[in-house]
């Protein structure tokens, strides 16, 4: 019988950051209760369309009852990191800098005590962009500027739950947790050669790709479209620091007629060499998918099975980076297989809907075409001397990814060395 469960558990401290979480990990879980397990399958929301409930609740139901799984979709730390998903517009002391800046070179001289000392709320936000943009439109009506100006402001985005962005590491951590709680505490009877499989798209895929670095022995497949294997700084929410227009992570123009929002996810994390939360060159590398220390370190382990689907024309990563990464794939011996879709004569309106990041794939067709494959894949059998931990090694900070003694827990621990 089709059955749902909702559960949390502890979430685990922020190792990175060295900073205790405030809210619970939920997560959601599907199953047969009356027919064993074949896999657990982790339905990865990304950022997109792939994060509506419903959505998500039709193809969970799919899943369990067409392929005999247990699907497991996971509220990851920051899940709630757009304003569609529950995030909000505010202002930091940052971003009141910049707008005071942006004024003073349109000649728009605002009082010293404009803003309040606190941050803005989404209300407050919204209120000073309408003082901004007025003070464009009264000034465009007088000649001074050209029609249809548009300026870009800087803007902070608080996500949902007062959570922050610590983007990939802390979100496959929260994944790798509840995999490691589900297996302890099943509540179903798994078949004896299930199998443990990622699924996700863009950045649901790109967060299968980090679990199976992390835990290579813990998961036999992955299986992804459009995951970018060397994601941008300005993902990380750090583009501020760097050109608040040009490195922002999305902007939104459609509110104001002369004012653009140039959007970053609030995060401790720095640029700053003197903050205690810099982000050094280490805190990227074990973000990178594609990095070929880590993944000949990784060669070493139990090698996950990887399906990836990509577009040629992917804006946010290139097709090309993907194609690299596969042949050093090959090289180091996984197994796996990559799909380009490279022009429009692939494009058939229904699997593919277009050459764009993410390409409007349908992910139940996708599950269709490849999740046989994964299922069908022989069970790794892990000896009692497979390590049950990886070290990666970077200048200045290593990081070892490591099941807790006796399971039910996957736990980060770093090594900071001169």
């Amino acid at each position: 019988m089709f059955n749902k469960k909702n559960l949390s558990i502890p979430a685990s401290e922020d190792k990175e950051l060295e900073l205790k979480r405030e809210n619970p990990l939920e997560f959601k879980l599907d199953f047969d209760d009356e027919k064993p397990v074949k896999a657990l399958f982790f339905l990865i929301a990304g950022l997109g369309e792939d994060n509506n409930q419903s959505y998500q609740d039709h193809l969970a139901e799919f899943l369990v009852k067409e392929y005999q799984v247990a699907v497991i979709r996971v509220s990851y730390n920051n899940i709630g990191l757009r304003p569609q998903n529950g995030a909000t517009f505010v202002m930091d002391a940052k971003d009141k800098e910049i707008y005071l800046r942006v004024g003073e070179g349109l000649n728009i001289n605002f009082a010293d005590n404009f803003f309040p000392p606190h941050d803005l709320s989404q209300q407050e936000t919204y209120q000073a962009c309408a003082i901004l943009n007025n003070a464009i439109q009264e000034r465009q009506n007088r000649g001074f500027y050209k029609k249809g100006t548009k300026i870009g402001i800087s803007i902070s985005v608080q996500p949902a739950r007062n959570e922050y962005l610590n983007f990939g590491v802390l979100q496959a951590m929260d994944i790798l947790n509840v995999l490691q709680f589900i297996k302890k505490n099943p509540p179903f009877i798994l078949e004896k050669d299930y199998k443990t499989i990622m699924f996700g798209s863009s950045h649901g895929g790109y967060l299968a790709l980090l679990a199976a670095k992390f835990a290579p022995w813990l998961i036999d497949g992955v299986l992804e479209n459009s995951a970018y294997v060397k994601p941008q700084m300005r993902l990380f929410g750090l583009g501020r620091d760097v050109d608040y227009i040009k490195e922002c992570e999305f902007q939104a123009g459609e509110f104001f007629e002369h004012v653009v929002l140039c959007c970053v996810t609030k995060t401790p994390f720095s640029l700053d060499t003197n903050s205690k939360y810099y982000f050094s060159s280490d805190h990227h590398h074990i973000r990178d998918i594609f990095n070929e220390a880590h993944l000949r370190t990784q060669a070493n382990y139990p090698k996950p099975y990887y399906i990836s689907y990509h577009s040629i024309q992917d804006e946010l990563d290139s097709a090309q980076n993907k194609e690299q990464m596969f042949e050093l794939l090959k090289e180091l011996d996984f197994k796996g297989s990559l799909h380009i879709i490279k022009d429009e004569s692939e494009v058939d309106g229904t699997f593919i809907k277009s050459l764009k990041h993410g390409m409007g794939m349908s992910l139940k067709m996708l599950i269709q075409k490849e999740l046989p494959t994964l299922l069908a894949l022989k069970k790794r059998k892990l000896s009692k001397n497979t390590p049950r931990e990886i070290l990666y090694k970077g200048e200045k900070l290593d990081y070892l990814f490591k099941e807790a003694h006796g399971g039910g827990q996957f736990e980060l621990e770093l090594f900071r060395h001169d």
